[in-house]
């Protein structure tokens, strides 16, 4: 060995030494670290055992809060801080409070005796033993939906597990329906109960909603016809964030409901064409559908739609011979005719918009509301699209009493909470944005929130709207950002100050030359611009004129159709027109920006009477 050490050179011995250092500095580090864990495993049991002696010793002075036989009690460490029965308990070493829900637990046995659990967490350090309660599976759905009147039948309990006792019997859960009326409308709490071996407690809720079956409401309040009539009709309706009108009820069962608002302005179509191949039909079917929120499971997806031609704007078509299958049409000249009583009917509203029904093969039927009547025009004006769907048997009313400021609501969705992203709620919900109010219509790919103003722009400290011009130095009558004295920069430029606009995207919007001869679809992009404000183009949503605006102005559109001509819509009528360069100097305009992803809800409900805040 002697020998061995002698013939270890100098540099041997130098990492040796190294080698020994390290490991004396891991030992004496692991053996601190332990020491100093286990001084703190040793303060969080002394302060578990404080927990545990202060609610025994508040029983003890308190007998009568304790458990009669099979029963439990439990107390919090918040409730012993509110009592001031406890100094504060701290997560070891720190300055930061324990769980303040933490609990400890008595029970009386049948022998009489009372036995305490007790759970205490602080960060990392918590108690051992089984504190979480079982796991309850229920039978059926957990929001459920029974008519009005009926008789609620409990589903059941699927299965009870608890980790530490494992399958439980489903019998030992305690249901209490107690607060359940099946002939008062209204969202009920069903309370499903149980407790594990140690006494943890689980609760489960059912909603159940008693409601209205749609298409019995509708039956109740009309005649035999099954339609509403008159002016004064208490037929609104929200489905999918929109206001909605009901029309009838058919005879299976499904309920035909028709937009609140001129939703666009687009042509019927060329006027050799028929409905199967017409631009409407198109726009219907595949844009405005595609803007419903979860359509397919409450819209009749093939419902039959009466092509026939009517001699004249007293017709009634009670038998077609022509029909069609879709899932979204229009009104007939038979839906409008059975709606009138004493020759008043609510359909007639603001603007004019398309009918279904021809007179000839070469003129579709409009109803020009501002005369109150029904007219003929070519198939190639542009006019406003109320769209109509049917909707399904089945469906129930959960609230609402159909009134304008109270209208029905179905269980399609639910109204945005406060702190919900915006990006996540419907096309058509209404958001209340530096004081004015807007539609949501649409979103681009990042999620930005595409809004359209209800009304036109206008200074809400005068009361007065905004008029502005499409004239620039080249008199081209085109939307330019860029170019003084256009529309578009004045939007960007000066009427921008009346808007917060921290919150708004510049983003790219794209031009469409607009063609009466041709389908939306197949509209050509003149040019594209980036800009923060813009204005709508006809046959995007939310477009088209509403009973929200009585103004007898006339707005701009951003379609393209010259660069002498320009698009518009009359408000007082709601058909759009071409304008000339130099015919009208100043319009009104109605806005359209993206706002950004991010934007929250800070209140509201998305109704026109509620509309979201942003915060």
């Amino acid at each position: 060995m002697k020998n061995y050490m002698k013939k270890l050179k100098k540099k041997d011995w130098i990492k040796m030494i190294i080698i020994a250092s390290i490991g004396l500095v891991l030992l004496l580090t692991g053996i601190l670290s332990w020491t100093f864990y286990f001084s703190k495993y040793q303060q969080f049991n002394k302060q578990e055992k404080e927990f545990l002696e202060a609610v025994t010793r508040f029983y003890s002075l308190n007998q009568q809060y304790l458990p009669k036989k099979g029963e439990t009690r439990e107390m919090t460490l918040q409730d012993l801080y509110d009592g001031e029965h406890i100094s504060d308990l701290y997560v070891p070493k720190t300055r930061k409070l324990c769980d303040s829900n933490s609990w400890v637990r008595v029970y009386q046995n049948e022998s009489g005796e009372y036995e305490y659990n007790v759970y205490l967490k602080c960060g990392k350090f918590e108690s051992k033993g089984d504190h979480t309660g079982p796991e309850i599976t229920l039978n059926g759905e957990e929001n459920m939906v029974i008519s009005l009147g009926s008789q609620y039948q409990e589903p059941g309990i699927s299965k009870v597990y608890d980790k530490e006792d494992g399958t439980l019997d489903p019998n030992s859960v305690t249901i209490d329906s107690s607060s359940l009326n099946t002939n008062k409308v209204g969202t009920y709490n069903i309370t499903y109960t149980v407790r594990d071996k140690s006494y943890n407690k689980t609760v489960v809720t059912r909603k159940v909603t008693i409601a209205q079956n749609l298409t019995e409401v509708v039956r109740s309040h009309t005649d035999e016809s099954n339609y509403y009539k008159g002016l004064d009709v208490d037929n609104y309706l929200l489905f999918s964030g929109m206001l909605w009108q009901i029309v009838n009820a058919n005879a299976d069962g499904s309920v035909k409901i028709v937009s609140y608002d001129d939703i666009s302005n687009i042509t019927y179509g060329r006027l050799e064409e028929d409905y199967d191949k017409s631009n409407i039909r198109d726009w219907l079917n595949n844009y405005f559908y595609k803007a419903l929120n979860n359509p397919d499971q409450y819209i009749v997806s093939d419902s039959s739609w009466c092509l026939d031609y009517a001699d004249n704007e007293n017709a009634i078509i009670n038998t077609c011979t022509n029909t069609i299958q879709d899932k979204v049409g229009l009104l007939t000249i038979s839906d409008w005719n059975q709606s009138k009583q004493n020759n008043a009917t609510y359909l007639n509203t603001i603007g004019s918009y398309w009918l279904l029904t021809r007179q000839n093969e070469h003129y579709v039927y409009t109803h020009s509301i501002s005369s109150g009547g029904i007219y003929t025009v070519r198939s190639t004006s542009n006019l406003g699209v109320k769209p109509v769907v049917n909707l399904k048997s089945n469906l129930y009313i959960v609230s609402g009493n159909g009134t304008s400021g109270n209208p029905y609501k179905l269980d399609d969705y639910s109204y945005g909470q406060t702190n919900n992203k915006i990006k996540d709620r419907l096309i058509g919900e209404y958001v209340n944005y530096s004081g004015i109010l807007f539609r949501i219509s649409g979103f681009d790919d990042d999620k930005n929130i595409k809004l359209t103003s209800v009304d036109f722009l206008g200074n809400a400290t005068t009361q007065q709207y905004f008029y502005t011009s499409y004239q620039n130095e080249d008199k081209i009558m085109k939307f330019n950002p860029s170019q003084k004295g256009n529309i578009g920069y004045q939007l960007n430029d000066q009427y921008i100050d009346y808007i917060d606009n921290k919150l708004i995207v510049n983003h790219e919007y794209s031009i469409y030359e607009y063609d009466e001869n041709i389908n939306y679809s197949q509209y050509k992009i003149n040019s594209t611009f980036k800009s923060k404000l813009s204005i709508p183009t006809s046959f995007e949503l939310f477009s088209g004129t509403n009973e929200k605006i009585n103004a007898q102005v006339n707005y701009w559109l951003l379609d393209y159709v010259d660069e002498k001509n320009a698009l518009m819509i009359n408000n007082a009528n709601g058909m759009s027109f071409d304008i000339t360069e130099g015919f009208y100097d100043s319009n009104a305009f109605k806005l359209v920006f993206y706002l950004q992803n991010t934007a929250t809800i800070s209140r509201g409900t998305g109704t026109y009477w509620d509309p979201y805040l942003v915060k």
